[in-house]
């Protein structure tokens, strides 16, 4: 759903955004990370973890997007499909992700975004 007036610019990238979580999203391995998708499989250092599918989506999009900031909304249009969550959710999501690893991977770029950092 797009409220009238959008530019055509905005109409390409959610158009973009739908066709890519519409393809079946493989296997990823980073770092000492290894992140299905499919299964909902997240290993670190070859244990199993479990978190919530939203911040499996959320690590997921940073791991496909090495190196690139990625801001609040950026965040919320790849993982929400049906509503947009405010900045404190996706904050909370990020901090749970953190938590996962011996030391912080998805830093704050103040004013900016979120960047993944590799160990």
């Amino acid at each position: 759903y797009i409220v009238k007036p959008f530019s055509i610019g905005e109409l390409k990238l959610r158009i973009r955004a739908l066709l890519r979580r519409s393809r079946p999203q493989g296997a990823i391995r980073k770092d000492d990370i290894l992140l299905d998708l499919q299964r909902n499989l997240l290993e670190i250092g070859g244990e199993p973890r479990h978190i919530e599918r939203k911040e499996l989506e959320i690590l997921h999009l940073f791991l496909s997007h090495p190196g690139q900031i990625l801001s609040t909304g950026r965040i919320a249009e790849a993982v929400y499909r049906d509503r947009t969550p405010n900045a404190t959710v996706i904050r909370v999501h990020l901090s749970k992700i953190n938590a996962l690893f011996d030391r912080k991977r998805i830093r704050n770029i103040r004013g900016v975004g979120y960047r993944y950092e590799q160990p």
